[in-house]
C-alpha cells in the first residue's frame, strides 16, 4: 500500500497569515466576521498590554451577554474582575 500526499493550492484566501494587530475586522473568535468594529472590550487578562478587542455591534452584545449569562453565575468574581473597559469606538 502506498501513501499519496496531495497538496491543494487554495490561491489567495484574502486573510492575512500574520496579523500585525491593525485588523479592521471584528475579532469575534467563534467564527469569521468581516463586519467593521464599532465597539471595544478590554478584558482583565489583556490589561498588561492594554489591548482592546474590537467587535461589531452584534458580537459586542454577544460577548458581554456570554460573560453575564454564562460565565459570571459560575464564577466567584464580578464583572469588574473580568472587564476593565468597554464601549463604543465612536465615543
Amino acid at each position: 500500500m502506498t501513501n499519496v500526499t496531495h497538496e491543494l493550492d487554495l490561491g489567495d484566501t484574502g486573510f492575512d497569515e500574520f496579523d500585525d494587530g491593525d485588523s479592521t475586522r471584528c475579532t469575534w473568535n467563534e467564527c469569521v466576521c468581516t463586519e467593521t468594529p464599532t465597539h471595544y472590550v478590554v478584558f482583565a487578562e489583556h490589561a498588561g498590554g492594554g489591548d482592546a478587542q474590537l467587535f461589531c455591534a452584534r458580537h459586542y452584545v454577544l460577548t458581554l451577554a456570554k460573560l453575564i449569562e454564562l460565565h459570571l453565575p459560575e464564577c466567584s468574581g464580578g464583572a469588574d474582575d473580568h472587564v476593565l473597559r468597554y464601549g463604543s469606538l465612536a465615543e
